[in-house]
């Protein structure tokens, strides 16, 4: 069994295929990535939005 890992930030660079290549399960829960990304601009809004 490979361990999971949850891609909370998938799109970013491509660490995901790095982890699949190491033997993780990665895990890319669109909703969640969305959700995580609005918080993060939420405390930081002097980042560029998309």
């Amino acid at each position: 069994m490979r361990p999971r890992l949850l891609d909370a930030f998938c799109g970013v660079d491509g660490a995901a295929r790095g982890y699949q290549e190491a033997g993780f399960e990665v895990v890319d829960p669109p909703a969640y990535t969305r959700w995580l990304g609005m918080a993060v601009l939420a405390q930081l809004p002097s980042l560029p939005s998309t």
